[in-house]
């Protein structure tokens, strides 16, 4: 039974009605005893029972008028109200329950019965408070869980971008010079390296784009494209893709189109051929001798749509119904362990079922161990109209024969390996290009020539991460001068969020590093016309660098031999995000030339400077020297003679070093960026390192103080 610690009042005009209350309750409750309704108004205003006894017949104000003013005024609306009256018909106790009565007790009473029936209230009413509480509980509970979620959901997303960019950098430089080398004149044995070095990059690359295609379709940040295409040309791509590697393993390949339709049709032709792509691909690695066979009919057609079945099937190793179960489990193979014969993440039918699904369509699967298997699904399409626009139409002719173009294009890349890809590839193409190592540089060359009615440039490629002025807010100020040049990202960091943001911006689109001649060709293809053809076989390697490893050696050698110092020298300024670049290009630089070592000591010293605080130990700092004076020593007798004799004239023809020093002057002295077009030059003068740097970070009086200085230890003043 309760004890004293409750609060009852009892409101009762009957003043022996509430003394019998008073004395009944006195022993177990705090009692406050009200003979009308506005005395127990008045007592609610200085405290709050845990229950009110109320009588229903009182002059001025009857209980039901009191029960309404209670549960309309949310001070009082939880307190728990029992009618204790004479009024014993049905129809008075249903209209006391009816306004909120919590229970209904007629006199004459039981003294026992009413304790009894007090104290349970009172026990239902601390239960609500308990429950209350709980879900109170259990609610922050998990919504803390779903904050700790969401935070390891964004930890995980920001770690898959960082590794994005990290592998896709370097990866940039290996299948960029890999295809440039291809198109030079080479052995037929360092063809065939340079083959398997491409090819291996780009199953690299693959396997990459997979692991974040699943990461973002389980986050739900695949989004469906909705444009006009040809389903003809999605399907003759496919057969061009993989028509070569089913002759090479001695495989029919058969497509078998039943019917087609001559309107182009809506929806997202990149998700469709990555589905169709997968299945066949996996057709094709799961079958040793026989068939792959694609086959594709209009099941349906009205005047708006069309449904269209696929399928592929084969004459592989086909799967149990055990298999066929876990197939679309995400990183889940049919063969495990370390005899499987056939490589790959596992991710590839998984991402197939998701884009399907998303598609509108349902995937199905038919197989017999030893014998093969039947992949098959039916998507249905929006028909084009007759007034509607047609695909954009880009033939595989657009891929196999290179084009050329003219135009001039500005490569906003800070990253040396890459800017050297970017240039090549696209002067083998036709275009002529300009170098901005960062945004600000790009923007003051478009700001520069807008002024002087130069012609401008007809497309920038943008990339986002640079010092000084980052991708993103170089192109939100370049459109702030209405130039109308558009403005494309070259980015390793392509997470759908990424993209969201970079076309947010003002960009137009965004091609990914590493990007193959194929997608760069297919970029270019949206802004310019190509203005001749040429086939595969013609020579255009004449007028180019022959040889771009050489061109790599060096330039690393001469931009990185004092690179430890330089970081050294920036630790003890005080310019940790100087150190930081600075350790991250060499180790950006190492991974091109593929000195592992050197580049996890150089990532190590990133690391360590990263968020602007030093955190580097001493054996870090011993580790990166080692490495480095290592490399160097190793590249230095292969740095080229025609790099070696500029250094000689740099360093002995004081005349050139003159010129050179005396147009730097000109330029600091106007504090014009112009003058980071000279950086390359100073490179071959021995003791510029400190002028580099505080040019490329743009800090242009303490430039000119160092300029004086050289000039003056080499006798120049």
């Amino acid at each position: 039974m309760q004890l004293t610690q409750k609060k009852i009042i009892i409101v009762d005009d009957n003043e022996a009605n509430l003394s019998v209350g008073r004395n009944l309750l006195k022993p177990y409750y705090e009692v406050y005893p009200a003979p009308s309704a506005a005395k127990l108004f008045n007592i609610l205003e200085k405290l709050v029972p845990d229950l009110i006894l109320l009588d229903v017949n009182m002059p001025e104000m009857n209980g039901y008028e009191t029960i309404r003013r209670l549960k309309a005024d949310k001070r009082f609306e939880q307190i728990p109200v029992v009618f204790l009256t004479a009024k014993n018909d049905e129809e008075s106790e249903m209209e006391g329950f009816d306004l909120g009565a919590a229970d209904y007790v007629t006199k004459p009473f039981s003294g026992p019965l009413l304790l009894r029936r007090i104290s349970n209230q009172l026990l239902i009413e601390q239960q609500k408070r308990d429950l209350l509480a709980s879900q109170a509980a259990l609610q922050d509970y998990a919504d803390n869980l779903e904050i700790k979620v969401r935070e390891k959901t964004a930890a995980k997303t920001i770690f898959l971008a960082n590794m994005s960019h990290e592998l896709r950098t370097p990866m940039n430089s290996i299948v960029g010079f890999s295809e440039l080398a291809l198109d030079d004149d080479v052995s037929l044995k360092t063809r065939n390296y340079l083959s398997k070095i491409l090819e291996n990059s780009e199953w690299l690359l693959h396997i990459i784009n997979d692991i974040l295609e699943i990461t973002n379709i389980e986050s739900g940040k695949i989004d469906l494209n909705r444009v006009a295409f040809d389903l003809n040309e999605i399907v003759n791509v496919c057969r061009k893709m993989f028509m070569p590697k089913a002759t090479e393993n001695g495989l029919m390949l058969n497509f078998c189109i039943y019917s087609s339709i001559d309107k182009g049709l809506m929806g997202d032709p990149v998700r469709l051929r990555q589905a169709l792509v997968n299945l066949l691909s996996n057709a094709i690695k799961f079958t040793n001798t026989g068939f792959v066979e694609f086959l594709m009919e209009i099941k349906d057609i009205s005047n708006n749509t069309a449904t269209v079945y696929f399928e592929i099937s084969d004459s592989g190793v086909g799967m149990t119904p055990e298999q066929i179960g876990i197939i679309f489990d995400p990183f889940t193979q049919v063969e495990a362990g370390t005899t499987r014969s056939h490589g790959g993440t596992g991710l590839g039918l998984t991402i197939t079922k998701n884009i399907i699904e998303m598609m509108g369509g349902s995937i199905t699967v038919e197989s017999t161990p030893g014998v093969g298997s039947k992949f098959s699904f039916k998507l249905t399409f929006d028909l084009i109209g007759e007034d509607e626009g047609k695909p954009k139409k880009r033939t595989m002719a657009d891929i196999t024969r290179k084009p050329r173009y003219a135009g001039e294009i500005l490569i906003c890349e800070d990253n040396e390996m890459n800017q050297h890809v970017a240039k090549e590839t696209l002067a083998k193409v036709g275009f002529s290009t300009v170098i901005a190592g960062n945004g600000k540089i790009g923007y003051e060359l478009v700001k520069d020539r807008m002024q002087s009615g130069e012609k401008l440039f007809d497309l920038i490629f943008m990339d986002i991460h640079m010092p000084v002025m980052d991708g993103i807010e170089a192109t939100v100020k370049i459109n702030e001068l209405n130039s109308g040049i558009p403005i494309v990202a070259m980015t390793a960091n392509i997470m759908p969020d990424d993209v969201k943001l970079y076309l947010a911006s003002g960009m137009k689109s965004c091609i990914g590093k590493p990007f193959t001649f194929q997608e760069l060709v297919l970029c270019l293809n949206e802004y310019f016309e190509p203005v001749s053809w040429q086939d595969e076989n013609e020579d255009e390697s004449n007028n180019m660098e022959s040889d771009l490893r050489q061109k790599l050696i060096n330039r690393f050698v001469n931009k990185n031999s004092g690179a430890l110092n330089e970081i050294k020298d920036a630790i003890r300024d005080g310019d940790i995000k100087l150190a930081y670049r600075i350790a991250h290009n060499l180790k950006s630089s190492a991974g091109q030339l593929q000195k592992t070592c050197l580049q996890i000591a150089a990532q190590e010293v990133e690391t360590s400077l990263k968020d602007g605080v030093n955190k580097t130990e001493p054996w870090q700092i011993g580790a990166l020297e080692q490495e480095l004076q290592t490399v160097i020593d190793e590249l230095t007798p292969l740095v080229s003679e025609a790099s070696a004799n500029e250094i000689s004239e740099y360093s002995y023809d004081s005349t050139a070093v003159f010129e050179l020093f005396d147009k730097l002057e000109v330029l600091l002295g106007d504090s014009d960026p112009e003058c980071l077009s000279l950086v390359d030059d100073l490179r071959f003068i021995k003791g510029s390192d400190e002028l580099i740097r505080q040019i490329e970070d743009y800090d242009f009086k303490p430039a000119m103080e160092t300029l004086e200085k050289i000039m003056e230890e080499m006798g120049l003043r």
